[in-house]
């Protein structure tokens, strides 16, 4: 259905190309790669700048070091001890295990379901499939668990590495992220003892920004 609704939108080769990366087709080496032959932003160490090419670089250096795909490393490293029974690394399949949210994408002013969409193009940088529970438990083990030494986590604060800080009106400071893929769009946020939580997984063509989320924890108080 969703090559039937791309025909004549965009050129053939554009559709041969949606419908590789939906069935996957890409590597995070050819995504590195292909990042790499861009000019930099900036020469190295003298500023930073977040995007999902730094994810695909340190997946390929924890394969690396370890000799083992870097999902097995999240896997018996974070899954296992925190007990994240509903959470996997994912990046060889678009089949999701049921019970889950369907995604869409709106096609010529139609919703085409596009669930089934395979996360090879993410990598390391999103292939993994999760619950809203399984977020906050994760983010209870990153703030407050075993995961980081007490130094760690004071550098991981401090420099914004991998987490974002809000402030929100009526809650004060608040830690968490905000991300999506292809239909998909999450949003969590926790203050730093974790004693409270919220955790939101939208599905659609149309989702809040993320400062319209950042509203509603204020409204529901």
């Amino acid at each position: 259905m969703l090559q039937r609704l791309l025909d004549g939108l965009v050129a053939n080769g554009a559709v041969g190309a949606l419908g590789e990366l939906r069935n996957g087709g890409t590597t995070e080496s050819g995504g590195a790669r292909a990042a790499c032959r861009r000019e930099p932003e900036f020469a190295p160490g003298t500023s930073r700048a977040y995007n999902n090419t730094g994810y695909l670089l340190l997946g390929l250096e924890i394969e690396r070091v370890t000799g083992h795909p870097y999902g097995e490393e999240i896997t018996q490293r974070i899954l296992r001890p925190l007990g994240l029974r509903r959470t996997l690394v994912r990046d060889d399949s678009e089949l999701i295990p049921e019970p889950h949210a369907h995604a869409y994408l709106e096609v010529n002013g139609e919703l085409v379901d596009i669930t089934d969409y395979n996360p090879s193009t993410a990598g390391a940088s999103g292939g993994m499939i999760s619950t809203a529970g399984d977020v906050n438990a994760y983010f209870r083990g990153l703030l407050t668990g075993p995961l980081l030494a007490p130094e760690q986590r004071r550098t991981m604060l401090d420099g914004g590495f991998g987490i974002t800080r809000y402030d929100v009106p009526g809650l004060g400071e608040l830690w968490g992220k905000e991300g999506g893929f292809h239909g998909f769009r999450t949003w969590t946020l926790h203050r730093s003892d974790c004693e409270w939580q919220l955790t939101i997984s939208a599905t659609g063509a149309s989702v809040p920004s993320t400062e319209e989320f950042l509203k509603l924890p204020a409204a529901s108080r």
